[in-house]
């Protein structure tokens, strides 16, 4: 009889719904753009003080403008234009720095080309936008970071020569140092992403392709100056979409999709100087796709990804703790239209989300990674507007702010949820050792099998 009790308390403790979960611990989604207007496609990065400041394009279905948003005491700014409302303003990105600094670079389509445009924010307010790329430039796939001093290293794609030549800037007293090309001028460049560490290092990788084969590349910037480009991806098996981060440490962790064969996920890790060999972190022989990655105050790394399954798509992360990657791990159900995962880690904390169709809307969820193990699904967004492209940032007390696009018909807007830790239910072992025992006695072999399994999503 006792130990039935405890199995039917177990149960009742392992079948707590998702939705409650998201009830207890997220807000309820807040407007960021303006009431009324169109949003699409976000950007955020988190402050040290914890504000979040984000970017999206804006359009009144004439033109499309950059426009951005400020999270601070509680509450969203009133949203801002950077861009010139006269020209086409595409694929926002924004970094932050000390002091409240910030800077936002995009594309700007006021000719035949595209120019790499970037706004500075300071003392808390926007300055104008400033053209950085050369003149006839046609650029794309703009990136930005800030080091802890405030410098500003931007980053984009240039095909006005006909290949797409990776180019530079640095901003240095208030001033756009001229472009520096960092990848051949022969082959293509593109997918360039950028990360900074505390020490003003900066790590640029991207995807090239020579008409052969593509592979990823990888170059630092030490003291001001980029040093040596290393093909860091195995040349049998390629590479596209990289994605970078780097830790307290200086150490840079790169994954990417491979593209011979069925596609993995690649990782190549920049430590002690050099840089490591390339491993395969997703089970081999799985078509995978769409990689993020974030690294936690303590070093570890989270890579995400999206696995085909059963014709479908699950969510899976592995975990980097300084020796190799961990096994896959399952962080939502199979679903066609789960898609567009993103990662952020700070402290102890690591938050994933994406959407997902679960039937009924396309719904924004997340998992957190606490206590060794990550939680069950929660849905972010609510019924019956479909959310899509979210992206999270968490602080190092936990809180995390997740934005994304949430359409409703032909509409979308830009949207926003907070996450608590503090009202967040404990993911812990639902049961004491003595209970857990006493729970597989009862269940025997099919005990066993349960605790196999992934957890469950909603």
């Amino acid at each position: 009889m006792l130990i039935r009790l405890i199995v039917l308390a177990g149960v009742m403790l392992a079948v707590v719904p998702a939705e409650s979960a998201r009830a207890q611990a997220w807000s309820a989604p807040v407007g960021v753009s303006a009431p009324g207007a169109i949003g699409l496609r976000p950007e955020i990065a988190l402050e040290s003080s914890g504000d979040v400041t984000a970017v999206w394009n804006g359009t009144d279905g004439v033109s499309l403008t950059v426009e951005t948003a400020r999270f601070s005491g509680g509450v969203w700014s009133p949203p801002t234009t950077l861009s010139d409302t006269n020209n086409i303003a595409l694929f926002p990105h924004v970094a932050t720095g000390p002091g409240g600094m910030a800077v936002a670079v995009w594309t700007d389509y006021s000719g035949p080309g595209g120019d790499l445009v970037a706004a500075v924010r300071s003392g808390g307010i926007w300055g104008p936008a400033e053209t950085v790329s050369l003149p006839g430039a046609d650029t794309s796939n703009a990136r930005v970071v800030i080091d802890s001093m405030g410098f500003a290293v931007t980053l984009w794609s240039d095909s006005s020569s006909g290949a797409e030549i990776l180019q530079a800037s640095r901003l240095v007293g208030g001033n756009w140092l001229p472009p520096e090309n960092l990848s051949q001028p022969t082959v293509d460049a593109t997918d360039g992403r950028l990360a900074v560490d505390p020490f003003g290092d900066v790590t640029a990788v991207w995807s090239q392709d020579d008409g052969v084969e593509q592979t990823i590349h990888a170059v630092r910037m030490t003291g001001g100056v980029w040093g040596l480009v290393f093909e860091i991806s195995d040349p049998s098996s390629g590479g596209a979409f990289p994605q970078v981060t780097a830790d307290s440490a200086g150490v840079a962790t790169v994954v990417w999709q491979t593209t011979a064969g069925s596609p993995a996920i690649g990782s190549a890790r920049f430590s002690g100087g050099i840089w490591g060999g390339a491993t395969i972190v997703s089970t081999p022989g799985a078509d995978c796709t769409e990689p993020g990655v974030a690294v936690d105050g303590g070093g570890t790394a989270t890579a995400i990804w999206l696995q085909s399954i059963g014709g479908g798509y699950v969510i899976q992360a592995s975990r980097h703790g300084g020796a190799s990657w961990g096994a896959p791990a399952n962080l939502s159900t199979p679903s066609p239209d789960a898609c567009a995962p993103d990662v952020a880690a700070n402290g102890a904390e690591s938050m994933a989300v994406w959407y997902r169709d679960n039937g009924t809307y396309l719904a924004i969820q997340a998992s957190r990674f606490v206590g060794g193990v990550w939680s069950p699904a929660m849905d972010v967004s609510v019924a019956p507007e479909d959310g899509a492209f979210p992206q999270v940032v968490v602080d190092a007390s936990g809180y995390a702010t997740v934005v994304w696009e949430s359409r409703d018909g032909l509409d979308a807007r830009i949207v926003a949820a907070r996450f608590d830790p503090n009202a967040a239910p404990a993911v812990v072992p639902l049961m004491d050792d003595l209970a857990k025992i006493a729970f597989l006695l009862a269940l025997g072999g099919c005990g066993l099998l349960l605790m196999r399994r992934r957890p469950i999503t909603n």
